[in-house]
This record gives structure tokens, C-alpha cells and sequence, in this order.
């Protein structure tokens, strides 16, 4: 036990009093009284076979002297130890390895002076014969060292000082500085006394009393930055747009932007042109500013420059150089952009894009035959004309889509295509170089894994369908809204089918989707159905697409640090930088890239066909602020408890004197009775 407030044993002097008027008090009294009470009181004692009075006068002292105790403990609020307070000096080391770390010159960066400041505290401490904690942020925010005593000093220095070897100890990307100020906790839950240093470059509007902040910035610095860069394609040619600022200076930026193997045929095309233009921006008040290089016709440029602000400007790409060359583009191998500034953070003043060459996707339809009922001539179907038309639009920076229409009465093919539409009249075999979609199927082919038994009439009622499961081929559709008056009857022998839609028994949409056969039958005729009619047709197209065609990556540029999804038409993709290479095959995946720089991203599809795309990782658009200001960060918050430390006894304590004074009151009453 300990007692917190040692000057309650005061009290304890109340013994020495106790005892004293004990010693003072007379042992007998003068009175006055009857022979017969004396001879009444003789007999009492005579037949006491026990004497007790001298046991009773000894409990009385010494619950006295007890009770006398305990009050004394009360007032120096005693307590049981739990755990012992820490008085040797403890500190939490945290360094931001953020992006905008990396900035500096030749011989120092940020980073650098971050961990050599904390390097000094560490050694500080630990003369002080303290406990050293260092948390390193990145990706995921990591304990370097945790608690550690002065025997482990040259651990803990070796281990900070490790920090500056190797391109990636600083990170490319940002980092959540409150999940690492978070961190703290196992620290300060120990002891809460411990002071925290956090090394950065960024300001904070809010930080807790605890918290000391290292701002290892220097005034001189700054930074040229391009934050983003696109390509659109517009009127059958792509727009650039580049955005730039300038954080700690104002300036005239000079961007330039080179297209490599403009309007070239395939990634192959060594025979393709580049093409090089730049413009002057200036930048002013750290603001954002915007360069786009589009063709706009001569007698339309000034309506287009009147649409703009004072932070764009604007180069309209000629159609003729001074050679007579046509300079717009509508295709390339890849665009690189660049400012020609020497700043304190070279690793923004360039950026990649990817994806000027679309993949073609070839895609046939094909309708014909006669209707079972009517025996009228059936042929294309402009509700699939349209549908395919939109796609068309919808995906024209991602695709090439060709639609072939094979006419009646002319063969169609089964092989040379991405994307096959068979409408009424259905093949002998199903094509096995793409996917399948079979709609209203009059007869099944050999391998489609069902057969055809007949129709179904409505007698010119409408039945509503009904969905069989959750799948992304009916993703925004109401099938509840979807009706049929007349719909063929299958019986599927693949079970490798799924049913997406139904009318009880019978399914009206099913698909596969294996490497021998990719295939969706819709089992009812358009003609039979207020499908067209409805959004959900045009939707059903574009989810199929979807679905068959997934995107391999969402974006062509992505951050650094930040998580990619990745889809695959085939069994296997691979990622490589180049050097390194990292291959997938469960779909979708997903993985984190935390270098920028292009990365190839490479598959075979089910049809056999080749497909190589390339990203661009790039550093967040954020970290390129070298002087931003972040928001508040709340924790830690603790303040010293001492019910952390002790348990009090107070309780137990006052009990007991509430025995002892009951004890005592019967002694005193048993004495008085005699």
C-alpha cells in the first residue's frame, strides 16, 4: 500500500493521547453508596468462574487505538500500488515519409533532416537514461522501435539511420498521420507522461498539448508541378489537358507535351510520327492552372477562348505545319509531358499518358428466319442497330468497335470476331473465338448445352419475369418490369449455365461464362416482348459488354500507394515494371503500386488474342503542396488517472472503523452495566 497524503499519519498522535489519559485517569472514585450494592456485587464477581474485566479494558484500548489508526489512514488517503508511475523521461518519435518528404536539393532533402532530427532526440533521451518509441509512416504505419531502454541505443540508431538507404524508405505517396498519431496509444496507455515529436513538412490547424511538432520545411523551397493529365477523345480527335501550379514561387512555367507514335496502327508502328508542342503558364498564388491543346476550326477559336477562365490556356493544334502536315491526333503510342524547371522536387515535373491505341472489338450480328407462328420473314432488328450504335459511342475512347451486319441471305461467320449476335435463326456450331449472344433461338446448335422444346403462347398475354440472383449483366434493371406474351421453352443439359431470368420453371436469360464457351441465350423474341420498350434493353447490351469485355484497370494513371482493380478476359494477367513481374490469376484482383513509372499490364483472352496495355503510376496530385496545411488531428488525449496506477481503499477502511467503533461501544456498554 501507499499513502498519498503522508501528512494524515498526524492524526496517529491521537494515540499518545489516548494513552495518556489512560495513564492520568484516577482508579477509583469517592462514593457514596449502600452495603447492600456491595454485597450484591461481591456475589456477582464470586460466581464469575473466569475473570474478564482485565480482557474487556485490554479490547477496549485497542479497538480504541485501532479506530484512532484507521481514521488516521482515511486522511492520508491510503491506497494499493497497481503499477508504478514511469519517472524516466520517454518520448514517441514519428517521421512523415510522405511524397512531399523528398523535397529538397542534391545534398539534403526533407526526409533527411526529418530522421537526423530524430536521430538527435533518440540519443538525447537515451542519455537521459529515458525510453525511445519511433513509428515510421508509409503505407502502412509500422513500429521501428517500441519502448526501448538506453541497453538498446545502438538498435534503435542503427535501425533510424537504415532509414536513409534504399529509393524507397521515403515514400512515393501520402500517408494518414492520424492513424499514426493514433498509434501512440500503446505508448501513452503505459505511460502517459510521454512526450511525442512529430517530424514533418505540413502545418496543422489543430494538435493535441502532447504533440510536438518538427516542421523540417525551409522557405526557400518550391515546386513546379503538373498535378494531372488527360486525353479525351473529341470530334473524332483527342484533347490534352494538363493541369500545373507552382507552390512557393510565382512563375512562368514552360510545358511541354510530346506525343510519341502519333496515329500510329499498333504499338509496332515504328513508321508513326511524334508530335511536340508547348506553352507558357503562369502561375501565381500556389492557384491551379489549366494548359489544353485541342483543334478548334480557325473561324470557331474565338467563341471556344471566350468559354474560358484567365487560369487555361489554350494551344489549338494546327492542321498544317509548315511542311503541310496535319497535326492532330487521333491515335498514339503514348504522351509524354514535361516542365523545364529546376525546382526542389524534380519527381512531378513529369507525367505519362497511356492508352492512345484502342483495341478493336469486332462484332457481328446477325438476324434472319421466319416467324413459327405468323410465317413472316424476320430480319435485323433496329432495337439492336441502336443498342449497338450507343455502345459504339459509350466506349469509343476504350474501344474500337466494329459492327459487321451480316445481311439475309449472305453467310455469317463463325470465327474472326470478338462479339457475336445471333437473333431468330441460330448457327449449326457455336462459334468458339468470342462470345455469343443467342436471342430468340429457333433451333439450338450442336454444342450450345441446351435444347429447344417448342414454344410457349400467353394466348396474347403478358407475364411478368422474375429475377433468379444478383449478377452484374442485369446490374440497374427491374426484371419485375419486363414482360413476355411468347417465349421458346429450353431444356439446359449445362449446368455451368446460370439462370438470371426467369417465368416459374422456365429460364428466359441464362449465361456462361467458361474458357471453351462464352455464351448468353435470351430465349424470346423482341417481338414478343416490351423489353425494347424499355430502358433495361439498352442496359442489358452495355452490361453484357461489360461483363464479356471487363476494363482491365479503371484508369490509365493511377497514384502511388493506392489500391488497383484489376479484371481479366483470359485465365492469367501479369503486371511488370519492367524488371519485376507479378501475375494474377483470381478475378477481380486487386494490388497496391507504390513507384511511379509505367507499368505494363499484360493477358492472353480466352479467343487466343494478345492484349498489352500500360499504366502510369504517379505520385498523389496532394504531395506536390510542398507547403499545404492539413486539418486537425484530435489524438492522442490523455490525461494522468490516478486510478490507472492505484486502487483505493477508502471503502474497506471505513468499514472497518465502522466495526471497530460498534466494538468499542459494546465494550464500553458492558463495562457501564456492571
Amino acid at each position: 500500500m501507499r499513502l498519498l497524503l503522508p501528512l494524515g499519519l498526524l492524526a496517529l498522535v491521537g494515540i499518545l493521547i489516548l494513552l495518556l489519559i489512560y495513564i492520568i485517569k484516577p482508579n477509583f472514585q469517592q462514593k457514596l453508596i449502600s452495603s447492600t450494592y456491595i454485597w450484591k456485587l461481591s456475589l456477582k464477581f464470586k460466581k464469575r468462574k473466569i475473570p474478564i474485566s482485565k480482557l474487556r479494558n485490554i479490547l477496549l484500548v485497542a479497538c480504541q487505538v485501532l479506530i484512532i489508526t484507521a481514521i488516521s489512514l482515511i486522511l492520508s488517503k491510503t491506497v494499493w500500488v497497481l503499477k508504478e508511475q514511469i519517472t524516466q523521461p520517454e518520448v514517441v518519435l514519428i517521421i512523415d515519409s510522405s511524397a512531399s518528404m523528398r523535397t529538397g536539393d542534391e545534398v539534403s532533402s526533407r526526409y533527411i533532416r526529418a530522421v537526423d532530427k530524430a536521430v538527435k532526440e533518440a540519443n538525447k533521451t537515451f542519455d537521459r537514461d529515458g525510453i525511445v518509441s519511433v513509428i515510421v509512416t508509409g503505407g502502412e504505419n509500422t513500429y521501428l522501435s517500441e519502448r526501448a531502454y538506453k541497453e538498446n541505443r545502438d538498435q534503435v540508431i542503427s535501425e533510424m539511420d537504415a532509414l536513409l538507404t534504399g529509393d524507397t524508405s521515403c515514400t512515393y505517396g501520402s500517408v494518414d498521420m492520424s492513424a499514426a498519431v493514433a498509434m501512440t496509444d500503446r505508448v501513452l496507455t503505459v505511460n502517459p507522461n510521454a512526450k511525442i515529436y512529430l517530424y514533418t513538412d505540413s502545418t496543422y490547424a489543430g494538435l493535441s498539448d502532447n504533440i510536438s511538432l518538427v516542421n523540417v520545411a525551409e522557405e526557400e523551397e518550391w515546386n513546379a508541378a503538373i498535378l494531372d493529365a488527360t486525353a479525351t477523345y473529341e470530334d473524332n480527335y483527342y484533347t490534352f489537358r494538363v493541369e500545373v501550379a507552382c507552390y512557393g514561387r510565382d512563375k512562368d512555367l514552360t510545358l511541354r507535351l510530346t506525343v510519341n507514335g502519333a496515329n500510329a496502327e499498333s504499338s509496332e508502328d515504328t513508321a508513326a510520327g511524334d508530335r511536340s508542342w508547348k506553352v507558357t503558364v503562369p502561375c501565381m498564388n500556389d492557384g491551379v492552372y489549366t494548359a489544353i491543346f485541342k483543334y478548334v476550326p480557325a473561324e470557331e477559336e474565338q467563341a471556344f477562348l471566350d468559354t474560358l477562365d484567365d487560369t487555361t490556356v489554350f494551344y489549338n493544334i494546327p492542321v498544317g505545319s509548315a511542311e503541310g502536315q496535319d497535326e492532330r491526333v487521333y491515335a498514339y503510342q503514348s504522351v509524354f509531358v514535361t516542365i523545364d524547371e529546376r525546382d526542389s522536387m524534380p519527381q512531378d515535373n513529369a507525367f505519362s499518358l497511356y492508352g492512345g491505341l484502342k483495341e478493336t472489338v469486332k462484332v457481328q450480328y446477325y438476324s434472319s428466319g421466319t416467324d413459327p407462328k405468323t410465317g413472316a420473314s424476320l430480319g435485323p432488328n433496329i432495337f439492336f442497330q441502336q443498342a449497338l450504335a450507343a455502345i459504339q459511342k459509350i466506349y469509343a475512347n476504350r474501344w474500337n468497335i466494329e459492327i459487321t451486319e451480316a445481311k439475309k441471305g449472305n453467310p455469317y461467320a463463325t470465327e474472326g470476331f470478338d462479339f457475336y449476335i445471333f437473333e431468330h435463326e441460330m448457327p449449326t456450331k457455336l462459334p468458339a473465338d468470342g462470345v455469343v449472344f443467342l436471342a430468340d433461338p429457333m433451333s439450338a446448335p450442336a454444342d450450345a448445352g441446351f435444347e429447344v422444346n417448342g414454344y410457349v403462347d400467353c394466348n396474347g398475354q403478358s407475364v411478368f419475369l422474375t429475377s433468379e440472383t444478383s449478377h452484374p449483366i442485369l446490374s440497374g434493371m427491374t426484371p419485375t418490369n419486363i414482360s413476355v406474351s411468347r417465349y421458346t421453352r429450353l431444356k439446359v443439359n449445362d449446368t455451368a449455365y446460370t439462370g438470371l431470368l426467369s417465368y416459374g420453371a422456365d429460364p428466359l436469360l441464362l449465361v456462361k461464362n467458361e474458357k471453351e464457351a462464352r455464351v448468353a441465350v435470351m430465349p424470346f423474341s423482341l417481338h414478343y416482348s416490351n423489353l425494347p420498350l424499355l430502358v433495361d434493353f439498352p442496359l442489358l447490351i452495355n452490361n453484357l459488354f461489360g461483363y464479356f469485355f471487363p476494363t482491365t484497370v479503371d484508369s490509365m494513371a493511377i497514384e502511388a500507394g493506392e489500391d488497383v482493380s484489376l479484371n481479366c478476359r483470359g485465365e492469367e494477367l501479369t503486371v511488370s515494371d519492367g524488371v519485376n513481374k507479378t501475375t494474377f490469376n483470381t478475378f477481380p484482383a486487386s494490388m497496391r503500386l507504390y513507384v511511379p513509372g509505367s507499368y505494363t499490364v499484360s493477358q492472353t483472352t480466352y479467343a487466343g488474342k494478345d492484349v498489352v496495355e500500360t499504366i502510369y503510376v504517379r505520385m498523389p496530385r496532394a504531395e506536390s503542396n510542398i507547403f499545404a496545411q492539413e486539418g486537425a488531428i484530435r489524438s492522442p488525449y490523455y490525461e494522468i488517472d490516478e486510478s490507472d496506477y492505484y486502487a483505493d481503499v477508502l471503502l474497506y477502511i471505513a468499514c472497518a472503523l465502522v466495526a471497530l467503533l460498534t466494538l468499542e461501544w459494546y465494550l464500553q456498554h458492558r463495562e457501564s452495566s456492571l
